[in-house]
């Protein structure tokens, strides 16, 4: 079964088309892909939520509901497929002082222009910014909730996030302060472009 969503006056309407069910017991001939070319990256202790390719280099950044992020380097010659070598960014939030594991899903990142930092939006509503090395640039917090997108501009001078808290908030990437910030939304924003 399908679905082919109309657009239109009615456009929240959904047909539901029935097709013929296709059954194949085996691959198709020469549409299988080589296992050396399979590289599968292992790390996480729970599902990853999203991907991002490095600009400038064959790095991956991953985010997940372990409260980290990882980026892993995928420029080296593999010995074994299933040992990627990576960096953990573990995400922490500090609270009178102590550090705590923040417990929460990571579930936006986004590389700036030069691939040489990655930020991250998490359910804690937190974003952070990282060196390409693992270190911690900034930890920016404003936000009242998850933050389930954020995107750096082209320029690289400004990140902007958006969460459940129904704002949007416009970063200066080198001091990590507020910008501007809208209060626009009538619900949560959950991706941006």
């Amino acid at each position: 079964m399908v679905n082919y969503y109309r657009t239109g006056s009615d456009a929240m309407d959904v047909d539901r088309v029935h097709l013929p069910e296709v059954n194949r017991t085996s691959p198709v001939p020469g549409r299988q892909i080589p296992p050396e070319r399979i590289t599968v990256l292992r790390g996480h202790d729970s599902e990853a939520f999203i991907c991002a390719w490095n600009p400038r280099s064959d790095m991956l950044a991953s985010g997940s509901g372990d409260s980290t992020a990882r980026i892993w380097n995928l420029e080296e010659q593999l010995t074994n497929p299933f040992q990627v070598p990576h960096l953990v960014l573990t995400h922490y939030v500090n609270r009178d002082g102590q550090t705590f594991l923040s417990n929460k899903d990571v579930t936006s990142l986004d590389w700036n222009s030069d691939g040489s930092f990655l930020a991250t939006g998490s359910y804690d509503g937190y974003a952070r910014v990282w060196h390409i090395n693992n270190r911690i640039a900034m930890t920016l917090g404003q936000h009242k909730g998850p933050i389930f997108a954020l995107k750096w501009n082209r320029k690289g001078n400004c990140i902007l996030t958006d969460g459940v808290d129904k704002t949007t908030i416009i970063w200066e990437s080198q001091t990590g302060r507020i910008a501007q910030q809208f209060f626009f939304h009538t619900a949560p924003t959950l991706d941006v472009d």
